[in-house]
């Protein structure tokens, strides 16, 4: 709680005037939530448009400010949600740009190579958005967050086994999708494995 509640005229806490106003909430909150967001993002304006991002999505649905039971617990829980997106489309979109590449150099001969890539992106933005929370979490922080397993253990205050498990979790999760995938539809070795090698190698 950030303040005490005050009482409504029959006896009940008024939550939405205990909360402190959006300029309030916005000065005590950015700049801790700027420097998670600066450690865990490659460049600061990335770190900034995401914050700015997430105060508007506030600004304009003030409810939040009254429903939730700590709006500090609120803020990085939304930002831990975006940056794990940030990561996610950022991995799909460089996976996809180093296949269009192939292709356009004449590596893949697939007669429905459009329509392929684009049932591949859905495949994978499903398979890696339908993960657990934390292998997800640990397995876009390798892969494209650029850290060590050392690194990932440390911010997350988990050992570095379980950094391990969860990244093998991970790429047999998406192997295997892969593999199901290209049995279904005769994709062809050349396209899988370009996609394979873009996802599954740590940066």
């Amino acid at each position: 709680m950030l303040g005490s509640d005050s009482k409504t005229g029959n006896g009940e806490p008024n939550r939405q005037q205990s909360r402190p106003h959006f300029d309030e909430i916005y000065e005590l909150y950015w700049k801790e939530l700027y420097e998670v967001a600066y450690r865990r993002l490659p460049m600061a304006a990335d770190a900034e448009d995401m914050l700015q991002d997430l105060f508007l999505s506030l600004l304009k649905n003030p409810s939040v400010i009254a429903k939730e039971g700590s709006i500090r617990a609120y803020l990085h829980k939304a930002l831990k949600g975006r940056v794990i997106d940030f990561y996610r489309k950022s991995l799909l979109k460089e996976t996809f740009e180093s296949y269009s590449a192939l292709s356009a150099a004449g590596h893949t001969n697939h007669p429905d190579t459009y329509l392929m890539h684009k049932e591949l992106e859905t495949l994978l933005e499903k398979e890696i958005g339908g993960m657990p929370e934390r292998m997800q979490t640990v397995f876009l922080m390798s892969r494209k967050g650029m850290l060590s397993n050392e690194e990932i253990a440390h911010e997350l205050n988990i050992s570095h086994q379980t950094v391990r498990n969860q990244i093998s979790a991970a790429i047999k999760r998406i192997r295997k999708a892969l593999y199901q995938y290209n049995l279904a539809h005769d994709a062809g070795t050349r396209m899988i494995l370009a996609v394979t090698a873009v996802l599954l190698t740590p940066r």
